[in-house]
C-alpha cells in the first residue's frame, strides 16, 4: 500500500510542478529558436551520468545545421551539459514519463524536432514502468549490449549504425584542479588515484568493507594519494585520502579528473568519464550483468585493466586489483601539464 501511495504522490507532484516548469522552459527555448530562425531540437536523455557521457557521440551525430539544441535531463545531471558547445540549453525533467508526456503534448508543433535516445522498453526512473520507443532501430533493454559499448547503443538508436567516435567530456575550464589537489594533500607531489566504488545499481557497486580494504592495501604498497568521487563516500578522509562528495559541480569534477594519474572504479558514470579522458584505469566489473556475458560498457583504452567478479562484487581477488594499480604505476602514470 505504501508503494502505491508513493507513486500517487510522485504523479501529482510531477503533474502540478514538474510539467508546468518544463513546459514553460520549452516555450522559452522555442521563442529563442524562432528569434534566431532556428529549429528547436529537443533530445530526451533521462539516464545517469554514464548514459550521458556515452551518448555524446550520438548527440553530435544527429545535430543538424540551423538547430537550437536542448537536452531534457534529470536535475542531478544538468551540469554535464553546461560547458558542451553543441548544446544550447538543458531543461529539467524529473522522470522519463514526464519527458514522453511533454513530447506528446508538443507533437503537433511542426517547428519542433524530437529525438529519444533511450532503448525500447526503457524503465522510468520515477514510476518504474517500461515504456516504448518505436524509433530505437530495434534496440531494447534485452539486446542493447549486443551492440558492444553504450556509445554504440546510442549511436545505433539514432542512426542504425555503430559509433565511429569516442565520447568527450566538457569540463569547467575556469576551475583550477591543480590548486584544488595541492590544497587537498600534504604531499601534493604524489601521483593521484581517483576512486569511485559506487554505481547506481547496488549489484554493480563494491561493498563498503571491500572498498576500504582495497584502498588500505593501495596506500600501504604505494605512495599514491586517493581522491574518492561520488556523493556518498565510503572512505574516511585523511592525509592521503580526499573526498569530493558534493563540494564540486559536475563541470568542476570533470576538470579535476583531468589531473588524475589513474582511476579505479566500477561500472559507473565516473568510469565512463575516466575512459573519455583516456586515464590509465583498473575497472571492476561483473562477469555477467542483465544476462550479458563479459559486457564492457565503454571502449576501453590501451591502459585499462578489467577485473571480473562472479555473481557479486564481493567475489573477486582484491590483490589482483592492487597488483594492477602497481603495474600501472610501474609502467609510468600519465602526467598532466601541471605535474599531477
Amino acid at each position: 500500500m505504501k508503494r502505491y501511495l508513493i507513486v500517487i504522490r510522485n504523479f501529482f507532484f510531477f503533474i502540478s510542478v514538474g510539467m508546468t516548469r518544463s513546459m514553460k522552459d520549452i516555450w522559452r527555448e522555442s521563442a529563442l529558436a524562432t528569434a534566431h530562425q532556428k529549429t528547436l531540437h529537443l533530445i530526451i536523455m533521462t539516464g545517469g551520468l554514464g548514459d550521458i557521457i556515452a551518448s555524446d557521440p550520438a548527440i553530435r551525430k544527429i545535430i543538424g545545421v540551423g538547430e537550437h539544441v536542448v537536452i531534457l535531463a534529470r536535475p542531478s545531471y544538468l551540469g554535464a551539459f553546461e560547458f558542451n558547445p553543441d548544446i544550447d540549453a538543458a531543461i529539467r525533467v524529473d522522470s522519463y514519463v514526464q519527458a514522453l508526456i511533454l513530447q506528446l503534448f508538443f507533437r503537433s508543433n511542426s517547428r519542433l524536432k524530437w529525438t529519444n535516445l533511450h532503448p525500447d522498453k526503457h524503465r522510468c526512473n520515477m514510476f518504474q514502468i517500461a515504456l516504448p520507443n518505436r524509433d530505437s532501430h530495434g534496440v531494447d533493454v534485452k539486446n542493447y549490449y549486443d551492440r558492444r559499448t553504450l556509445a554504440d547503443v546510442y549511436s545505433w538508436i539514432v542512426s542504425g549504425t555503430l559509433c565511429e567516435e569516442t565520447p568527450k567530456l566538457y569540463p569547467d575550464l575556469c576551475f583550477d584542479g591543480c590548486s584544488y589537489l595541492n590544497k587537498a594533500f600534504d604531499n601534493s607531489s604524489n601521483p593521484v588515484l581517483f576512486f569511485h566504488p559506487k554505481a547506481t545499481a547496488e549489484l554493480r557497486s563494491l561493498p563498503d568493507s571491500v572498498s576500504c580494504h582495497i584502498v588500505e592495501q593501495i596506500l600501504e604498497k604505494s605512495a599514491l594519494n586517493v581522491v574518492e568521487m561520488g556523493l556518498d563516500p565510503v572512505l574516511k578522509p585523511g592525509k592521503r585520502i580526499h573526498l569530493v562528495a558534493n563540494n564540486l559541480t559536475l563541470g568542476e569534477q570533470f576538470s579535476l579528473m583531468s589531473h588524475a594519474n589513474a582511476f579505479l572504479g566500477v561500472d559507473s558514470g565516473f568510469a565512463h568519464a575516466a575512459q573519455a579522458l583516456g586515464l590509465p584505469s583498473v575497472m571492476i566489473l561483473l562477469d555477467c550483468f542483465n544476462g550479458f556475458k563479459d559486457y564492457l560498457p565503454w571502449q576501453a583504452n590501451a591502459r585499462t585493466t578489467v577485473v571480473r567478479a562472479s555473481k557479486s562484487l564481493s567475489n573477486f581477488n582484491i590483490f589482483q586489483v592492487v597488483d594492477a594499480i602497481n603495474g600501472l604505476q610501474t609502467a609510468g602514470f600519465r602526467k598532466d601539464t601541471n605535474g599531477h
